[in-house]
């Protein structure tokens, strides 16, 4: 209730005071219990400015990797709250965040992938190697899929060949997910899809 009250009443307070706040978080973010690490990361987030975040930011690449999937997840949420205030930092994330997808926590591995895409997301190449990477059957999150649908879809409008061909046969292989929201994300994307044929379109709309 404490880092929930602090989070609602940063906006109102003073700049001293905000740095004191800052002072007491950072010291939490290195506490044994994992609660107040990963409540601690949260407000931090929402009220430290962008110029202050590189003080922090060792701490916040350790949370990313941390055993905690509790921590790591709130760090992992915290880099995608920030990447549009500070992009050149949460970019020099990128290997830490990678470790994170290989969690063996489904919710770890979905947010990272989330903050990998939004990464790499203004080049197209890279995407598509994400992409390709990952459908090779290194998700085990549900909701990793469906994030992983939508950017395979995505992908699918931008590039041909090959590349194209392989997106769509993990889509298609979704709809025989045993997860509902994976069967029903994949229809929806194959439906969507420019161009997309009779044929392909059966297998969807059968689910």
């Amino acid at each position: 209730m404490v880092y929930l009250v602090l989070k609602e009443l940063a906006p109102l307070a003073e700049a001293d005071h905000i740095i004191i706040v800052i002072a007491s978080l950072t010291k939490d973010m290195n506490d044994p219990n994992e609660i107040y690490r990963a409540n601690a990361i949260r407000v931090l987030c929402r009220i430290i400015e962008s110029a202050m975040l590189a003080q922090i930011e060792r701490l916040l690449k350790q949370a990313v990797v941390a055993k905690e999937p509790y921590v790591a997840s709130a760090a992992i949420v915290s880099g995608l709250h920030l990447i549009g205030a500070a992009p050149d930092i949460i970019k020099r994330w990128v290997n830490e965040v990678q470790q994170a997808l290989a969690s063996r926590f489904v919710m770890v591995q979905y947010h990272a992938l989330g903050l990998l895409y939004q990464i790499k997301r203004h080049d197209r190449l890279a995407v598509a190697k994400l992409v390709s990477s990952m459908t090779r059957g290194a998700i085990r999150s549900a909701y990793g899929h469906c994030l992983l649908i939508r950017y395979a879809a995505r992908s699918m409008r931008d590039e041909r060949g090959g590349e194209q061909r392989a997106f769509f046969d993990y889509l298609e292989s979704c709809l025989r997910h045993k997860s509902e929201i994976v069967i029903y994300e994949a229809a929806r994307a194959i439906c969507a899809l420019p161009d997309v044929k009779t044929r392909e379109l059966t297998p969807a709309v059968t689910v």
